[in-house]
């Protein structure tokens, strides 16, 4: 059997973006309740909620036309706010938050 490393890197880096797409209809908390809990400006709110999506920082930034640098002084701010200092944990805490809350379509 001959291995082809270019064809198995292309099919794990497809798969992973096939799972990836799945958890952009994960529930996020809503921005309402980011903003009431946390103190989050509305930038913050839906760059976390962008986050929770599991968005990359870099793609968050760029779907809100904002530089990087902005982005991370928002993140900055968000851990700050949350109590957290790792994108992880926070993800984590908001994923939490999403399941709890009812339902609400301010997303």
């Amino acid at each position: 059997m001959n291995f082809d490393k270019t064809k198995a890197q292309a099919f794990t880096r497809g798969a992973r973006w096939q799972r990836a797409d799945q958890f952009n209809n994960l529930p996020v908390p809503s921005t309402g309740s980011l903003r009431e809990i946390f103190a989050l400006t509305p930038g913050e709110a839906r760059l976390a909620q962008a986050l929770a999506r599991g968005t990359r920082l870099k793609q968050a930034a760029r779907d809100f036309d904002v530089a990087h640098s902005t982005a991370r002084k928002m993140l900055g701010s968000i851990f700050g706010k949350t109590f957290t200092n790792h994108q992880g944990h926070l993800v984590a805490i908001l994923s939490r938050l999403a399941h709890i809350q009812p339902e609400n379509t301010d997303s």
